[in-house]
């Protein structure tokens, strides 16, 4: 038996505190089936950033140069007004990782789950399904099996 300290199967997330509607909801280890799932909604994250690079006003904005030379507040000013179409496209992406990780509804999430509370169920998801060592994990493997199918052959003798 592994000596190895075991990941928690389930983490508890309370949502709603101090409302009618408070309760807890147990983030759990996703089985096989519904952790591809979740790959899949991370796996969407980089189409919906580029859904912001082609918003014009954003794609200006960049394309522009101005960002570089730019005071911090200048550019957060600046953001602030691509906000609706940055919360928007980041909030689609967050929805599909919570739905899948959580087993809530998109409608639950969308209509009455906070920005803090979507941070802890995220970080409840990515803690209990321990996303970072299966990442590792699955880079090695891959590195490895591409180097294993590199075969050099000898010719033959004759």
């Amino acid at each position: 038996m592994s000596e190895a300290k075991s990941l928690p199967r389930s983490i508890s997330v309370l949502l709603y505190a101090g409302t009618d509607d408070e309760k807890v909801v147990t983030v759990e280890k996703l089985p096989l089936g519904r952790a591809a799932a979740l790959g899949l909604a991370f796996r969407g994250i980089p189409a919906k950033l580029e859904q912001l690079r082609q918003h014009e006003g954003i794609r200006k904005l960049i394309d522009s140069g101005q960002l570089d030379n730019m005071p911090l507040a200048e550019v957060a000013m600046k953001i602030l007004e691509f906000l609706p179409e940055l919360l928007e496209v980041a909030a689609d992406a967050i929805i599909d990782i919570l739905a899948v990780g959580t087993g809530l509804s998109r409608e639950e999430l969308r209509e009455k789950v906070g920005l803090d509370e979507a941070t802890e169920l995220l970080a409840a998801v990515i803690e209990v399904n321990n996303l970072g060592a299966i990442q590792k994990h699955l880079k090695a493997a891959i590195s490895r099996l591409g180097r294993s199918q590199t075969v050099t052959t000898t010719p033959a003798a004759g």
